[in-house]
């Protein structure tokens, strides 16, 4: 099997990351609008932000 490229890789990390921070976020009712934001603009861990 052969794998994807490792930026590639490590952007999917990314992406998944942020997808699970942005939710626990608005399951937990804290910051809802920010963590839909990051889900709808892709924003979150790959620019820092928590």
């Amino acid at each position: 099997m052969v794998g994807p490229p490792a930026r590639q890789g490590v952007g999917i990390v990314f992406v998944v990351a942020t997808f699970a921070v942005a939710a626990v976020e608005v399951l937990e009712g804290k910051n809802s609008t920010r963590g839909l934001q990051r889900i709808t603009t892709g924003d979150g861990l790959a620019r820092g932000h928590w």
